[in-house]
Parts: C-alpha cells; structure tokens; sequence
C-alpha cells in the first residue's frame, strides 16, 4: 500500500528487541519506530498505542501448564516452576516479567536467556521449555497450532506499544505516510484478536 502511493519511494523494515530498535532510532538508521517502551524517554518523541498482555506459551501439547484442557489463561503463581526461555535481564519485556514476580515475592525458574526473538521461539517449539510474550508475537504459530498460548493473571502483566520518533530526524512525507499505515494496520490487527490487549488513544494522522 505504501508503494502504491509512493511508487518512488524507499521502504526498509527492520526488527528486533526494543533495548536494540532504541539504540537504532537514537543514532538516526531509522525514521520511526514500533516497540515497546517503558516510560517516556526524553530524547525521543514517544505516542503509547497499545498495552498489550503478556502470554506464556509453548508446544501444543497437552502436558506442563498446559494440560488442563482448552484453558485460555494461567496464573502468575502457576508459572513459579515452569522452565522459560527468556531475554537477557536487560530487555524491557524481562524486567517487567521479574517486576510482577518480585512483587508476588517469587523467583521464576529461568533456564535460558536468549536474545533472538526466531531463535528463542523455535527453541520452545522443539525443546522442553516455555517463554512469555506479547500475543502478537506468537499469533502466527498459535494459528497454525505450532504453540499453545494461556494469557497471564493474578497479575495481568502489560507491556506498552509505542510509536517513537527522533526530534532530530526531519519528517518526510513519505515517513508520514508510513507511520499513518503503521496505526492503521495495528488497529485492524486489534480488531482481528492478532493483537490482544487495550487499545490507548492516540491523535490521528
């Protein structure tokens, strides 16, 4: 849709964790970008689109924390002894899971720290081990039933979907553009339950 309205123009995408598309936007490689940040940050422009919930999943197996049946959520506790593939300390997505643990006065049984998002999902779907992530993450395998997937509760564990921009980097056209499609198709992904969570306000383009 972007090269329909922009026939001469250049579109690059890239991915990755948050703590590395940050380090991207900070240092100009990118225009804009969509990931998860915790709190404003003062060197860049941040809109919050969606505060998504946390996941656990795994092989669609019936076994683990999985074998009560088609149970569609699963208790922070329950997962005290679960072993998770998980990223580093560092990441965002690591430090709130550990936060709603410490505060459950509770250390979960982490096996591995893995910071390849493919890596660390194929990891779980031939191994043994289980991981948490946003549903969007995963909404892909858990259609095609690679994984099976169990939204945490007692707490519910958010994870914040921004928008961010450098006021350093000039606003092109083309990036406007860019970024109006980007809101539009996160709000359709909502709609259609591939991202699940709550949709924040954000001003139109």
């Amino acid at each position: 849709e972007f090269r329909g309205n922009f026939p001469d123009g250049s579109l690059r995408i890239t991915d990755g964790f948050s703590a590395h598309i940050h380090e991207w936007l900070t240092s100009g490689r990118l225009d804009f970008a969509i990931y998860y940040a915790e709190g404003k940050n003062p060197t860049l422009h941040t809109e919050p689109l969606v505060a998504e919930d946390l996941y656990l999943f795994g092989p669609n197996k019936r076994q683990g924390p999985f074998a009560r049946g088609r149970r569609t959520t699963i208790s922070l506790r329950e997962i005290a002894n679960v072993p998770l593939v998980l990223p580093a300390a560092q990441h965002g997505l690591r430090r709130r899971i550990n936060r709603a643990a410490a505060h459950r006065g509770m250390k979960l049984r982490v096996e591995i720290e893995l910071d390849a998002v493919a890596t660390l999902k194929d990891m779980v779907q031939k191994g043994g081990a289980y991981s948490i992530m946003t549903y969007g993450g995963i909404a892909a395998e858990v259609e095609a039933g690679a994984f099976r997937a169990c939204k945490i509760v007692n707490p519910t564990i958010e994870h914040t979907m921004c928008l961010a921009t450098s006021p350093h980097q000039a606003m092109t056209v083309g990036t406007r553009e860019a970024i109006r499609l980007a809101r539009r198709s996160i709000d359709a992904l909502l709609t259609a339950r591939k991202l699940r969570g709550r949709r924040l306000p954000h001003p139109r383009a």
